[in-house]
């Protein structure tokens, strides 16, 4: 605050209120009770004509277990979409960046995206992993809101963040 011009104030006190404005309609977001895999299939339907234009295999691990098909759960059935439609384009993102190195050194590299769902006693766990980059940023920054590791302005650092209050909203979390 003590260098920012007065422009750049007003613009983080409006952002500011949009977020604030956000996370209140994320926590008054009804909820129904939801077939997990239903939802993540409708996030991959969603974003299937982006993961086959960027060349990505998908390893649908969670459909190969049976005992978890008509696991059930409380949510708030579109923000969930989001919030996982949110963390595969961060994966299509940082996938592609190691194909750039990739490419550039002649290797060779199958960009490649592995969904799974645990289901234990306390929690049910949607695992999305990728073999991209990883994460360049310190893991207890990710969430915070305009954080981005993405370069060129590339990211405006909500994505991760919103995801974040969809699933705090909600009681999960992302780790």
């Amino acid at each position: 605050a003590e260098k920012a011009s007065d422009r750049a104030l007003k613009l983080v006190q409006h952002l500011s209120t949009l977020v604030d404005g956000y996370a209140d309609l994320i926590r008054r977001s009804e909820q129904t009770n939801e077939n997990v895999i239903n939802v993540i299939n409708q996030a991959l339907f969603n974003t299937e004509y982006r993961l086959f234009t960027h060349g990505i295999k998908l390893n649908k691990k969670y459909l190969e277990n049976p005992t978890i098909k008509n696991i059930r759960c409380k949510i708030a059935r579109n923000l969930l979409i989001g919030a996982i439609m949110n963390l595969i384009d961060n994966s299509i993102y940082w996938l592609d960046q190691k194909a750039f190195k990739k490419l550039e050194s002649g290797e060779s590299y199958t960009k490649k995206i592995f969904i799974n769902v645990v289901d234990d006693d306390a929690f049910i766990h949607i695992i999305i992993a990728d073999n991209g980059t990883g994460i360049l940023l310190p893991t207890e920054e990710i969430t915070e809101p305009f954080v981005s590791g993405k370069k060129n302005g590339a990211g405006m650092g909500l994505g991760l963040h919103i995801a974040s209050e969809i699933l705090n909203a909600q009681g999960g979390k992302i780790s």
